[in-house]
Parts: C-alpha cells; structure tokens; sequence
C-alpha cells in the first residue's frame, strides 16, 4: 500500500544549514547595508561551524540540538529577508525578483517554525518515540516528524477539538505504518500482530490503543504534553476481531515481551481472564487448524516492520486492564503478570503518566485496591514546571471517571458506531476493488 503520509519538510531540510547552502552564494553579492552584511557573515559562520559538528546518538541531547539548530537558521534567515529587502543591483542581474526570493525565504521560515512547534509541543513524546526505533536517529526523527504534522494537517483552522477520523480511515493509517495490508484481485488481507497471519480484512480489526473517547485535553496534561494525537497510527494495533473485543474489554493485556530497553520493543499477550482459555479464536480454514486463547497466553507480537505502538499508550492501556481484572476478580492473574519494573526504562527516566493523575485513577478507580507501587513508580513523573494545581484537580476528576466507564462498559456513542462505519467502509472499498478489476479485465 502506497504511504498516505507526506513530508511537508524535506529530508534535506532536516539537518543543519543544507536547507541554505543551495542558494548561499547568492547573499555573498547582495548589495545590501555593511551593518546588514557583517551580521549575515557572522551567522553564516556560526552557522556551519554548528552544523560540522555531528548530531547527538541520543534522544534527549538530539532533540536539544536540532531545536539549536532551528533556532540558529530562523535567525539567518531573518537577516537573509533583510539583506534581501536592502538589496537593490544585485537583481539587475538575478533571475529571481526581489518578492521571489523573499516567498523562498518565508517558506523555509514557516517550515522551521512549523517543525519547532511540533517538537516543543510533543518533546516528550519524541524523546520516548525516538529510543523506540532501530535505525538512525535522524531517520527516525524524520519519520515522527512526518506523522505529526500529518496529525496536525488534519486538524481544522481555529479549532482546539481533535480531529477526528472515521475509523476506516485510522485503520488505513495505522496498515500502512505496520505494513499490514495486502491488496490482490478481488481481495483485501490484513495481518494480525497476535496471530501473525494474514486473514480477510473484515477479520482483522484495528485496535485503538488508548479509547478515542477519552478527553483529549486531558490526556494531555496526564502526559505532560501539549496535545495527544488519538488518531496517530501509533496508537493503534491490527488484531483479529474476537482478541480486539477481548483487549477492549480488558480481557486481555500487552506487555514488553522482556523489557522497554530493546530498540525497537517488542511485545507480548497474556490472557488475563481465566474462563476463557480453552474457547476459539481463530480457525484457518487452509491448514484446519484452530488457535485458542491457551494457545496465543504468552506470545510474543508479530511486526513486520520496525515500527511499534507508543510505549505510553500501552502503559496506559495495561493500567486499565490491571483494574478491570483486579475489579473482576480474575483468579491468579497477578501471579501471570510480569513485575511492572518490567516498564522502566533509562531512556524514559521521567515516566509515561503525570503522578498526580495516575495515582487518582489507582485510587479513585481501583477503589480498596491501588495499582501496584512498582508499576506507578516505573511510570509515573512528576514535572512542576507545567503542573498546575487546577490541572490536578480536573484531570483528577475526569480520568477516573472515564476509566470507571469504561471498565463497567460504558462506550462513547461514536466507538460504539466505529465497528458498523468501518464494514461499511470495507463494503465499500471492496465494491471498488471488484470495480477495478472488471475494468482491467475488459
């Protein structure tokens, strides 16, 4: 399938001054003032002196140096528009008019600006998401990038409210960021990250991992971030239809398959409610053989690429499952989980969820029962910089009380509308298919 995700910043623009130098040689002619001048020399300098130097192999010392770099490019190329707007017979002979190279310059501007944005905006993410990845920190810094300004594309002009998608069209994303999509004549297949196999897509269902339901505003101060992007492919999963009703429900939970400390994580399922153990999941029609929930308790998740859920997100959604099993009184299932030291992870020292509010949800929807201390310590921060007394107290009261209606099965209208809109999406989507091939056939 082809990537639905675009670049609004080019590979090339990503790093140091490359962005610039195409066309650098173009501000050693300007005619413009000595003062203006002197000043462009110094930056150009500074500049490339900053860029020679190699970027940080680390997530935290990365992310501190590309917002140097974008800080020092927006700088030049502020004194660029300057130079540009004094200049006067240097476009005697240029083949650009003076409005042409400053269109170039604000483009490149509002890029930067753009991108800094995002990063100051979700730096905690990034800091988590690019220790996630087993390629180059540059090429995994590109590929966040790209999904969160594909995120911020999507969400309407003087609107603070999430943009939502139809849930088609987050089962799109999130095939495409797993490469879970097969297209054949006549036939659409998805694969399933528990099962790792390939079935028709009206088997496979696209989980989201943290409810699309739950308030945005507050997640994100549970986060410790600006905003949460709900409809990111990182919070989704592709599962068989009957292990996604049991993840919904919290039936079924996802851990690190050893620790977080892998690049990238890997995962696994344990079946957390007893009963069902011996009933069937899956029957393959062409080896005849039937899986059942004793058959996939402990197994390792299946990617087919190096791109993985947020840890955070599954965090969360572990926590959920804990209190659902705990509320429902499953036999032994702390005895089958792993110790919750098993979240905490020296690239992620701060934790997943802001103290204050994760210690409430133990509390308030735990009742007598409190998640355990070595899973709130492994993912609890606490960061007095952005806390607010007002904060606490809203997301204190509005995160146990989606939590507790969620776990007694309460469902926003439009998750319980999500399963019909995506048959119908698929409905539709094979009609086409079948439409196409009955074109390429004639």
């Amino acid at each position: 399938m082809t990537s639905n995700r675009s670049i609004p910043v080019a590979p090339e623009k990503q790093r140091s001054l490359s962005h610039l130098s195409a066309r650098s040689w173009l501000t050693d002619n300007l005619d413009c003032s000595p003062e203006t001048s002197k000043k462009l020399q110094s930056l150009k300098r500074k500049a490339s002196s900053i860029g020679d130097l190699s970027s940080p192999r680390s997530a935290q010392p990365f992310l501190a140096w590309r917002l140097e770099c974008i800080d020092r490019d927006l700088e030049l190329l502020d004194t660029s528009m300057e130079a540009y707007k004094e200049a006067n017979v240097y476009y005697e002979t240029s083949d650009k008019t003076q409005e042409q190279h400053l269109v170039e310059v604000r483009e490149e501007r509002d890029d930067l600006i753009k991108e800094k944005r995002v990063l100051i905006g979700q730096l905690r993410f990034f800091a988590e998401d690019l220790s996630d990845t087993s390629g180059t920190i540059e090429e995994a810094y590109i590929k966040e990038l790209q999904i969160s300004f594909h995120e911020a594309s999507r969400k309407p002009k003087k609107s603070l409210k999430q943009p939502q998608l139809r849930s088609g069209q987050f089962k799109a994303q999130v095939t495409d960021y797993l490469d879970a999509r097969q297209d054949k004549p006549g036939l659409t297949r998805l694969y399933c990250n528990v099962l790792a196999t390939w079935a028709p897509s009206g088997v496979i269902k696209c989980a989201h991992i943290v409810p699309s339901s739950f308030d945005v505003k507050e997640l994100s101060y549970m986060f410790g971030t600006e905003e949460v992007a709900l409809e990111s492919p990182r919070n989704g999963l592709m599962l068989h239809k009957m292990i996604e009703e049991a993840f919904e429900n919290g039936d079924v939970a996802i851990f690190p398959y050893q620790s977080v400390q892998t690049n990238p994580t890997e995962w696994k399922i344990i079946v957390l409610k007893p009963d069902i153990m011996n009933w069937e999941v899956y029957w393959d029609s062409a080896t005849d053989k039937t899986t059942r929930w004793k058959d996939i308790d402990g197994r390792k998740l299946s990617f087919l690429n190096d791109n993985r859920p947020a840890r955070r997100y599954l965090y969360m959604r572990y926590a959920l499952a804990w209190l659902h099993a705990e509320r429902q009184g499953f036999k032994d299932f702390k005895d089958k989980v792993p110790p919750g030291t098993i979240w905490a992870s020296p690239d992620k020292p701060s934790g997943y969820l802001r103290k204050s509010i994760l210690r409430s949800l133990a509390r308030e929807v735990g009742d007598r029962d409190e998640l355990p201390t070595d899973l709130i310590q492994a993912g609890e921060f606490e960061d007095p910089a952005t806390a607010t007394n007002v904060g606490d107290a809203v997301g204190g009261l509005t995160m146990p009380l989606l939590f507790r209606k969620h776990l007694e099965g309460e469902r926003d209208k439009k998750e319980e509308d999500s399963n019909s809109d995506e048959e119908e999406e698929e409905e539709e989507e094979q009609e086409e298919q079948q439409q196409q091939d009955g074109e390429d056939r004639r």
